[in-house]
């Protein structure tokens, strides 16, 4: 079965958009989006705070088992944080748990560099989780997951707004399917010439016609994407494989473990553009994977590294079903 957004990889496709007019409809929508951004979070940012107040993580649970979420962050995005944790406060279905992993690398003063208003929210049910070792966006996973093996994880960015139904949609869709990853952002792998393409040519996915467990699917952390607990094979969390094979790229790295423990993902509803806090940064982690092509270079590494296992072969049968 074929999904529609296999146009976008046509052939017809790549011709059209280098045509000067998609090219200005295409940054007439980038600006759209930043200027949506910057109104939405002016908005949302003392609502979600306001609505915090009263709120804080559930005491026991209501699913099957503990739900936690996990999010990492930088000093210069900190402050950020703090409206991105409220929203998960906001949430109509609580979790257990929300945890921030932060390095002593990038804070060596500890709490006493984070600003008051992320501490106050201890109170409310907040772990900070202060690691030594800086993994950079592997942060928001790689310690939580081995700390609270009973625990599912639900992902999540640090400059995001999150709807208030965000982890209804994912618990509703681990419910359903236990055995896979939920996300509410996904991406379609597709192969060519018995070849994954670069992780930049894959088919962004939201479509509703797409909830059912697939190995082809990718999911996208920012958008927030529920792991099932213990779900990850152990190569995950190999330091070394992670540091010289994909540092930059945790939603790659993680994709590609899902391969090798044959976790198929699912995306779990229809999911709209993110909210973003504050205006991109120069230093966002999605421009410097984006811009510079890092993501298709950290893929040609993991799939070298892994030369032993036909990663095409897994994602054609997909692509085929």
């Amino acid at each position: 079965m074929l999904i529609k957004q296999e146009f976008w990889q046509s052939s017809f496709w790549k011709k059209c958009r280098h045509f000067f007019l998609i090219s200005l409809l295409a940054n007439l929508y980038r600006k759209k989006l930043e200027w949506r951004n910057r109104l939405l979070s002016r908005i949302l940012c003392p609502y979600y705070a306001f609505l915090a107040k009263k709120k804080r993580v559930a005491i026991g649970t209501d699913s099957f088992t503990p739900i936690y979420v996990s999010l990492t962050s930088y000093p210069a995005r900190i402050n950020d944080s703090y409206f991105a944790i409220c929203s998960i406060l906001a949430q109509k279905i609580p979790v257990n748990k929300i945890i921030l992993t932060l390095t002593q690398e990038e804070f060596p003063n500890l709490e006493r560099t984070l600003p008051k208003k992320v501490l106050a929210l201890k109170e409310k049910g907040l772990e900070i989780l202060w690691v030594d070792r800086n993994l950079k966006p592997h942060n928001k996973y790689f310690y939580v997951m081995q700390k609270y093996p009973k625990a599912a994880i639900i992902t999540i960015d640090d400059d995001i707004l999150y709807p208030r139904k965000t982890t209804k949609k994912l618990i509703e869709s681990y419910k359903k399917f236990p055995n896979a990853i939920s996300a509410l952002c996904t991406c379609r792998l597709i192969v060519k010439n018995n070849k994954i393409l670069p992780y930049s040519q894959c088919i962004p996915c939201y479509d509703t016609k797409i909830l059912s467990p697939r190995h082809d699917l990718s999911a996208e952390g920012f958008a927030g994407a529920l792991y099932p607990p213990a779900i990850l094979p152990k190569e995950a969390f190999n330091i070394d494989m992670i540091k010289k094979c994909a540092p930059l790229a945790d939603d790659l790295w993680l994709k590609y473990m899902e391969f090798i423990g044959g976790i198929p993902v699912v995306c779990a509803a229809k999911y709209k553009d993110p909210i973003v806090i504050s205006k991109a940064q120069e230093n966002a982690l999605y421009k410097i994977n984006s811009l510079q092509n890092q993501n298709d270079i950290q893929q040609q590494k993991i799939t070298k590294y892994f030369s032993y296992i036909d990663f095409g072969q897994i994602v054609l049968r997909a692509n085929q079903s």
